[in-house]
């Protein structure tokens, strides 16, 4: 979504340049703009590249505003899971072996390769963004 609206912001703005660029050309030079009809248009138009551009300087600055929070979870899912083997699982398994023996050791080993499979799917989504 933010590549789609970033890219036709991108798109227009090229186009209004462009556009105001033939027109500047193939205006007489030195003239000042007789027709109002016409210096209405190009105030329009400049009026719109203003428009544009803040909405760049928006784009840019929420693209920023992702990319940090996204260095932020990643740090965060690699400090978690760097805690998970040290910390987390030996408990989960004493416990787990104390409460019903093979059961709860079998059902504890099946959590466990759960998480593990749900931290890795999700680091590798936050690594595709």
């Amino acid at each position: 979504m933010l590549l789609q609206r970033s890219f036709f912001c991108f798109t227009l703005m090229l186009a209004l340049c462009a556009a105001r660029e033939s027109r500047a050309q193939s205006a007489p030079t030195g003239n000042a703009v007789s027709d109002p009809s016409l210096a209405d248009a190009v105030q329009q138009l400049q009026e719109q590249v203003k428009e544009l551009r803040s909405i760049v300087s928006d784009l840019r600055s929420e693209s920023e505003r992702y990319r940090a929070e996204t260095r932020e979870l990643r740090e965060e899912l690699r400090a978690a899971e760097a805690q998970m083997p040290t910390a987390s699982k030996p408990a989960q398994v004493q416990v787990a072996q104390a409460e019903t023996g093979e059961e709860a050791q079998a059902q504890s080993s099946t959590d466990q390769n759960t998480a593990e499979q749900d931290s890795a799917s999700r680091l590798a989504k936050l690594e595709e963004q």
